[in-house]
Parts: structure tokens; C-alpha cells; sequence
């Protein structure tokens, strides 16, 4: 039998099971050019991961002939003192100095400026020598540095080194890692690196993991499941703590397992309590809160934890999750208390304020402009439907609200004048629903903004509040949600690659909020999904449906072709309403696919669709048919849409409302709810009527306006002329045709 491989208390180079896909995952990623931050709570294994990476890196460079992978490893202890920029960038070219081999040598007065001059000098060496250099810097606990007064510059460094020198940039990345510290790096506004960085978190170990961290290291002993099973249930799988129990097992009698546990509980109990006390001393009062209240549950639901508590509750659950004591099964939205060793200890040791949830609530309701109403969701009601919606201070908005929309209501429709606030009025109603986080470029010059959102979600009320300030940003909820998909104008570009393999987050909200194409790629899907599958062939039938001219679409030859009077054009050839239906269509297909996976027929699909301006780059006469032909597609899904055009109101289901936007002389914005039965109008009676407001639409060339002709079909102004000149040639014959006959004719 072997000897004890397990060190609860130093680290071993041989001993990382449990995250071998992670760590892979950031390996090749790190050498591409990506960079990473990575959170964790104490003893979670954030250095036992990055040791590995740059174990595995450099195994990787001695097989490299072309590459040279130049890898730093930085450990910061927290109470370390670091004195300025310059030592840290001074330190990192040192070994840099001393990994290449002393390749070049640093000047004496070396200062945070000059690395750049010194990575280039020597990626110019190695070029001579046609060998491409890769420099890969590993922070493990950046605690120390974000103490500091100058930190923000530090990092703003960073943000440059690793995006903005052309020379360097493709040649360098880096990690960041630390406790819960670096979780504003991720998530402030102001953050210089959280759009950089790539966001890895280190949570408990699953069973399956936990089983591999004691199985793995023995080839001759096998652990039976009740052991592992209780060994799992004691520790939630928090790495440390399996460490600590299997340290002391071993060294003990392998067959008395269970028995040993008890024994190494009552020793960690009295000998490391000071860990626990590190964990609690880490969590900020709410998160003491939700925890105790975990403890009596052992598992409770997120949603009503967030209701519950009426708070931005992002930081706390994270606190939770990486500090090891919770895990979240995302799947099923249920958060379970980790591990009960620290569950007991918590309960007879943790003291916190508790909080008066009613106080809290009426304090958050102060700021928030919505609270639960009580409405009772009719029978008839889509799954997902906006009821009420209030803004205040955001963009052009100054203030604006929309009441009591019906719950069955599939298509929304706003109209208005240039400036009135339509596309603002959407993007705040996806920020409602989603948060500010993916729009804090829109907030850059706000003292205050609120928006309040009331819905029904899952056919049951839910209110969703931002109120976002320089000094105080909060929300009463945490999850971009799964039923919502917006689009902004420019809706013609496709992504080219599938970012989601290079681990980028896609913004479900980011095409209306920043305005630019950035939609998911239909065809990539398509050919990922397989002809054969019967999700496949809904969507190919979906385009055809929404493209009247286009016969079939095929693949041949890595292309997908869309075959149209006999011509074959691809995505990049159609013209530009098809394409922009393939695109934006294309994207919601594969959204609400990726975030309803059971889901095999699209009719299913259940949610909200925001399209600013749904009339761009379409004919009048499908801006017709389709929002027709959407409702027919996707029959339980609500569209919220603006448009400048009158005819896609003509195609609107009988469930539909109409909202027109005007700005009064305070820069208010007004919005009035029109109950005009559209379905009776013709594009003339509507664009004169209050959605439009069009004082005449007589063309400016004319004066006499006895010429105007005020027919309502065009064919039938054919005919009339084609019958005034018929009449004209019997009148040359002589033959008079009779007035009331011409007078009554309705048609030819």
C-alpha cells in the first residue's frame, strides 16, 4: 500500500485532480493570446490550479520548436506589502530576464515603461532566430496590489499591455487571480479589466470530482462508495477539506474509514476552527443571512431568496459559492447548502445582525418604483408578457410609463417622431429586465436612473427594479434571463466564428443596446445540429416562410445557398430584407434553442422579442406580412417592436397595442395608449391618425387638389383612366354615355 500522498497544509505538484478540464481549457487559451481572472475563497485551490497551468505550459514549451512560451508565476501572501508599479513591472522583467537565459539585461533604473520597450526587444531576439515569443504572466492573490493607492492605474497597464500595443498585444497574456477582492474587477463599472479578462470562478467539487480526488491517487485501494459518499456530505467537496480528512484517514487505518472521519471532524474541530472563522469573517451580512436560513432548508430556491430579500444579491451568492459552503444547480435555479461540517460549525459559532426583511423591503421600495401588485394573470395570458413599465432619468427619458397592458397581449407596437425616445424606451426595457451590466455605457452621465418593470414570467407577477447612481447601483434580481432576446437597427451582420467556443459571453440584449450587429450565427448552428434532426427542418422551413421569394435553401460545398427564381445566392449575396430576416430570426432560433433545450418545435418557444425599427430594410408589402407571419412561427412569444411605417401595423394580430411617444416643451416623455382597431384602416386613415399624426398626405407638388386622385386601390385608378379614355373615343363618334353611370361606377 502507499504511503500518504495527501499534504493537507502545503501544496503537491502531483496531487491535482478534479479540474484537469479547466486547467486545459485556460492552457490553451492562455496560449492563444487570452487572459484570465479567476476568484476564489481561501484554500479553494486557486494555486494548486495555477501551478499546474504553468506546469503544463512549460511541458508544452520544451516541445515547441517554433514558440517560446515565457511564463512568470507571481504568489502574493495577503498582507505582503508592495511598494510601487515600478517594482511589480521591475520584478516580472527579472524573470522574464531569467527564464529567456539572461537573453537581455535590465538597466538599474528599470521603470514601469520601459517593459514595453523590453518585451519587444526581446520578441525581436527570438524573431531573429524565427522563433515566435509568447509571454504568459500568472498573478496568484492580487490582494496586496489592490490595497494600494495606485491599483487602478496598475491594472488600466494592463488593459493597455494586453490590447492596445500592436507590437506586443498578440504576444502576451496574463492571469489575475485572488479571493473575493477581484470579484469588483469583474463587475464594477469602472473596472479597466472587465471587459479583458476572461471570468473563471472555483466552486465545490461535484461528487463525481471529489470521488476522483480521493479514488485517483491509489492504484491499489479502492474507496467504497459509502465513505466517499460520507466523506462528500461532510466536506460539500470543498477541496481543503477533503485534503485535510483524506490527510488524516490515511494515516490511520484505511478500512476503519467512516470510523476515522469522526475522529478527524472532533481534531479539525478543535485544532482549525480559526479556517471557519477566515470564511465567515469573508461574508458580508446578507450573505451570513441567506446562509442561516440555508441551514434550516439545506436547499431553497433562488428566485424566492431574491424576492425575498428585494437586494442585489450577485455579490452574495458569489461570496457563498466560491468561498465553498454553497453550491447553485443553475439548471433547476436551486442553491444548497455545501458540506455540513461548516453548517454545524456556522450554527453554534457565526454571529451576525439579522435582518428585519420587512425594513429591508421598505427601504429598498423607498428608491424602487414598482412593488408586487397582487394581479391575478388571466387564463389566456402568454408565459412571458410585460404589464407595466416606468423609467425615470435615463438618456432622453426623463419620465415615461406604460400601464396595465393586457397579459395576452402578442405584439406591442411603439411610434413617434425622430427623438421622441423609442429606441430609449427599449433599451430601458431590456436593462429592466436584464441589468445594467451589459448597458453601463448608457449610464456614464447619470446622476440617478430608475426603471421599473412589471411582468408576468412563468405566468405568475414578478417586478424587476434597477436604480442605478454614481454612488449607489442596485437591482432586485441577479440572472440575465433565458425568455428574452432584443435587436437594435443594424441587424445585417453575423458572427463569423462561434465565440462561445473561445469561452466569450453573448449578450442577449447587446445588438438594441450598443447598437451594432453582433448576432448569432444560424448557419454554424445549422450545420452543428444536422440535417436529419427534426429541429433542423423546422428551421429551414421557418426561413423559407419568412422569405415569399426565396424555394429551398441548400448546402453544398461549405456554403448554404438560398435558392430564389432559380438563382442560388448565399448569405452574404441575398439582398438585404431576406438577409436581415435570416439574421435576426436566425438568432432568436438559436438562442431560444440554447436556452430551451427541450424544446423540438419553435412554436413552443415561449418568451419576449425586442426589434427597434422591425420596418428597415423590408418591402411594404412583406413589412406586412411579417409580423403575420411571426405570430404563425412563433405563436407564444411577445414582440415589442417601433416602427416609422404603417404597414407592418396591418399585419398585427388581433391581440396587439398601440403606443405613441411625443415629447412636451419640460422634455417629458408622453406616452399615450391608442385604441385604434387598426385591422379597419387602411395605410392612409393611419398614418393620419394620432399613431402618425400626418396632417395630409396629398404630395407637396400639387396645388389643385381637384386632381388629386383619392381612389384607395391603385388598379382601380387604372381602370378609370383606361375607362375616361374609352369614354373620350365614343364621344369622338358622337356616342354621349350617360353621367349617373360614370358618377355610380365603383369599379370597370
Amino acid at each position: 500500500m502507499k504511503s500518504n500522498p495527501y499534504k493537507w497544509n502545503s501544496y503537491s505538484q502531483n496531487m491535482f485532480f478534479g479540474r484537469i478540464d479547466l486547467a486545459n481549457d485556460m492552457v490553451e487559451r492562455l496560449k492563444k493570446g487570452e487572459s484570465f481572472g479567476v476568484m476564489a475563497g481561501h484554500k479553494m485551490g486557486k494555486t494548486t490550479l495555477l501551478r499546474y497551468v504553468e506546469k503544463r505550459i512549460n511541458e508544452d514549451d520544451l516541445k515547441e520548436k517554433h514558440i517560446k512560451y515565457v511564463t512568470v508565476y507571481f504568489e502574493y501572501a495577503e498582507n505582503d506589502k508592495i511598494t510601487s508599479i515600478d517594482s511589480i513591472f521591475k520584478d516580472i522583467a527579472l524573470k522574464i530576464y531569467e527564464t529567456t537565459e539572461k537573453l537581455i539585461s535590465l538597466e538599474s533604473d528599470f521603470i514601469a515603461d520601459d517593459f514595453f520597450k523590453y518585451l519587444k526587444s526581446i520578441k525581436s531576439c527570438f524573431i531573429k532566430k524565427n522563433i515566435i515569443s509568447k509571454f504568459i504572466v500568472i498573478f496568484d492573490g492580487i490582494q496586496p496590489i489592490i490595497k494600494t493607492q495606485w491599483s487602478d492605474t496598475f491594472f488600466r497597464n494592463w488593459r493597455v499591455l494586453l490590447t492596445q500595443e500592436k507590437d506586443i498585444s498578440d504576444n502576451i497574456s496574463a492571469v489575475f487571480s485572488g479571493n473575493f477582492e477581484i470579484f469588483d474587477l469583474a463587475h464594477d463599472i469602472d473596472s479597466p479589466l472587465k471587459e479583458v479578462l476572461s471570468w473563471k470562478g472555483l466552486e465545490p467539487f461535484s461528487k463525481n470530482d471529489t470521488k476522483k480526488l480521493i479514488q485517483e491517487p491509489f492504484k491499489d485501494y479502492i474507496w467504497d462508495d459509502d465513505f466517499i459518499n460520507k466523506l462528500y456530505e461532510l466536506t460539500g467537496g470543498h477541496p481543503f477539506l477533503i485534503q485535510y480528512f483524506m490527510d488524516f484517514v490515511c494515516n490511520h487505518e484505511r478500512n476503519e474509514g467512516i470510523k476515522n472521519l469522526q475522529k478527524a471532524k472532533d481534531r479539525f474541530l478543535k485544532e482549525q476552527q480559526r479556517v471557519f472563522k477566515k470564511w465567515l469573517d469573508k461574508l458580508d451580512n446578507i450573505s451570513k443571512n441567506i446562509y442561516a436560513e440555508l441551514t434550516e432548508y439545506n436547499s431553497l430556491e433562488r428566485k424566492k431568496i431574491i424576492q425575498k430579500y428585494r437586494s442585489d444579491l450577485l455579490n452574495s451568492f458569489n461570496l457563498l459559492l466560491y468561498t465553498g459552503i454553497i453550491n447553485i444547480d443553475d439548471e433547476k435555479g436551486i442553491i444548497n447548502v455545501a458540506g455540513s461540517l461548516f453548517k454545524e460549525w456556522f450554527n453554534k459559532n457565526a454571529v451576525y445582525e439579522k435582518i428585519d426583511l420587512n425594513e429591508n423591503i421598505k427601504e429598498n421600495f423607498k428608491e424602487y418604483l414598482f412593488k408586487y401588485s397582487g394581479k391575478t394573470i388571466g387564463e389566456k395570458s402568454l408565459q412571458y408578457a410585460l404589464l407595466d413599465i416606468e423609467i425615470e432619468n435615463f438618456l432622453c427619458i426623463k419620465h415615461a410609463k406604460i400601464e396595465n397592458i393586457k397579459d395576452d397581449t402578442k405584439w406591442i407596437f411603439l411610434t413617434g417622431e425622430n427623438a421622441a425616445g423609442k429606441t430609449a424606451f427599449l433599451q430601458a426595457i431590456c436593462i429592466g429586465i436584464c441589468g445594467w451590466e451589459d448597458a453601463t455605457e448608457l449610464f456614464i452621465n447619470v446622476n440617478e436612473s430608475k426603471i421599473g418593470i412589471r411582468l408576468c414570467e412563468n405566468k405568475q407577477e414578478v417586478v424587476r427594479n434597477i436604480v442605478f447612481g454614481k454612488v449607489n447601483r442596485n437591482r432586485d434580481f441577479v440572472d440575465q434571463p433565458d425568455y428574452l432576446s432584443a435587436y437594435g437597427p443594424s441587424r445585417l451582420d453575423i458572427m463569423s466564428m462561434d465565440y462561445e467556443q473561445r469561452g466569450k459571453r453573448i449578450s442577449n440584449i447587446e445588438s438594441l443596446i450598443k447598437q451594432k450587429g453582433n448576432l448569432r450565427n444560424i448557419e454554424l448552428w445549422m450545420l452543428k445540429e444536422g440535417s436529419n434532426s427534426k429541429r433542423y427542418k423546422s428551421v429551414i422551413e421557418i426561413l423559407i416562410k419568412l422569405m415569399p421569394n426565396v424555394d429551398r435553401i441548400e448546402y453544398d460545398n461549405g456554403n448554404f445557398f438560398y435558392i430564389e427564381k432559380g438563382y442560388r445566392s448565399t448569405i452574404n449575396e441575398v439582398a438585404s430584407g431576406h438577409k436581415s430576416v435570416i439574421t435576426t430570426i436566425g438568432d432568436i432560433l438559436v438562442r431560444f434553442f440554447k436556452y430551451q433545450p427541450k424544446v423540438e418545435d419553435p412554436k413552443d418557444f415561449a418568451g419576449i422579442v425586442i426589434i427597434d425599427e422591425i420596418d428597415i430594410h423590408m418591402h411594404p408589402r412583406f413589412q406586412r406580412e411579417f409580423p403575420k407571419i411571426l405570430s404563425e412561427v412563433f405563436p407564444n412569444i411577445q414582440f415589442v417592436c417601433s416602427t416609422h411605417s404603417p404597414i407592418p401595423m396591418l399585419g398585427a394580430p388581433k391581440e396587439s397595442q398601440f403606443f405613441v411617444l411625443e415629447r412636451d416643451n419640460k422634455k417629458n416623455t408622453i406616452i399615450k395608449n391608442l385604441n385604434i382597431d387598426v385591422s379597419r384602416l387602411q395605410p392612409n386613415a393611419i398614418l393620419t391618425s394620432p399613431l402618425f399624426d400626418l396632417d395630409s398626405l396629398i404630395s407637396s407638388q400639387h396645388k389643385d387638389y381637384s386632381k388629386i386622385r383619392t381612389e384607395d386601390d391603385y388598379k382601380l385608378i387604372e381602370l378609370r383612366k383606361e375607362r375616361d379614355k374609352r369614354i373620350k373615343e365614343y364621344e369622338k363618334k358622337g356616342i354621349r354615355i350617360p353621367k349617373d353611370w360614370i358618377k355610380n361606377d365603383q369599379s370597370e
